[in-house]
């Protein structure tokens, strides 16, 4: 009886000791991956839950390539969620989500399958809670947008060379412009450093409500420079400057500037001066009907989930206008700016 009574105690104490070490998987992990971002899984940016306002900063590990030594980079890149998390769940996430190995990415028609799966089972699709405890009706108010107040380009080492990460920082609810519009966008460059530069690179938000527009687009941009450690002036960043509904063809802004010589009455000779055109450019791509089913519902085989789509033509120039000068060489130099663009 005693020599029962001291296994069965001896037993226990063993499991306690399995137990007392929950870590010890994570701390495996770690050993394989060099982990960059030490931000915290969930940070609560907006107003508080009992406001019906939340939106969060989620963990979300990349794995970006193998740095100089071979090993593996994992970076927590972080995404918005309009998803509130209750305080237990928040504890329960500190001593399970620590690192997260980057698991196999879903492929098209894995997301379809589960999609048609949960509906079928009467669940929440691919728009369910990614997380235990969160509520579906809470997130912004008035149908606002969760997105990233503030956006980190990182810059990695990896062995095929340099590659910037953008990693989100943190998250706020945002009004949904009832129009299109440029809407302003952050993001930090060469963060933590003498050179740390906040830049505005904008993005188009917004509904369009005829139906030849297919979105909100950007149909001007523009270019920033900032200076880095390389010297001044080293990197140049493209910023989105306007917006507006387009189809799936259209046209952007580009300027171009040309020296111009012109004759000057009132000194009685030549001189130069500059001169801007906007030329243009066609953006965007001519699809038509689809060309084939790939996939079809197994409930009902006359629904197409998936079909492969043949190109139209090409997005090209349908209208432009000739714009004639004078070169500094003294030479009639012509040049040809878009009007409009549609498929050819």
């Amino acid at each position: 009886m005693e020599r029962n009574v001291l296994r069965l105690g001896f037993l226990c104490c063993f499991v306690l000791l399995l137990v007392a070490r929950p870590g010890s998987a994570a701390q495996g992990y770690k050993a394989k991956f060099k982990v960059f971002g030490n931000l915290p899984s969930r940070l609560y940016s907006s107003e508080s839950v009992g406001n019906h306002e939340c939106c969060v900063r989620h963990r979300k590990l990349v794995s970006v390539g193998y740095d100089i030594s071979g090993k593996e980079m994992v970076v927590d890149v972080g995404h918005c969620s309009r998803k509130c998390a209750t305080r237990s769940d928040e504890t329960e996430s500190s001593k399970t989500d620590d690192f997260e190995p980057p698991a196999r990415p879903l492929s098209a028609l894995d997301r379809i399958r589960l999609q048609m799966r949960q509906r079928a089972s009467g669940g929440t699709g691919a728009s369910g809670p990614s997380h235990p405890g969160e509520e579906d009706g809470v997130g912004c108010q008035g149908n606002g947008m969760c997105e990233p107040t503030r956006t980190r380009v990182q810059q990695l080492q990896l062995m095929d060379g340099p590659v910037d990460v953008e990693v989100i920082e943190d998250c706020h609810c945002a009004p949904r412009p009832p129009s299109c519009e440029r809407s302003p966008r952050k993001k930090v460059y060469f963060a933590d450093t003498p050179f740390e530069a906040e830049v505005d690179i904008g993005v188009c938000r917004g509904r369009c409500s005829t139906e030849s527009h297919t979105g909100c687009k950007a149909v001007k941009n523009g270019t920033v420079t900032i200076t880095g450690p390389n010297g001044k002036g080293n990197q140049c960043i493209d910023v989105v400057k306007e917006c507006a509904c387009t189809g799936d063809c259209y046209r952007t802004s580009q300027r171009e500037v040309y020296y111009e010589s012109f004759f000057n009455e009132t000194a009685q000779e030549f001189q130069e001066r500059e001169k801007e055109i906007d030329v243009g450019r066609c953006m965007g791509s001519c699809t038509e009907g689809h060309h084939r089913c790939v996939m079809r519902s197994e409930d009902d085989p006359s629904v197409c989930l998936m079909s492969l789509f043949r190109p139209k033509g090409r997005c090209a120039a349908t209208r432009f206008t000739e714009h004639r000068f004078i070169s500094r060489e003294q030479i009639l130099q012509s040049i040809l700016a878009i009007d409009d663009c549609g498929c050819k």
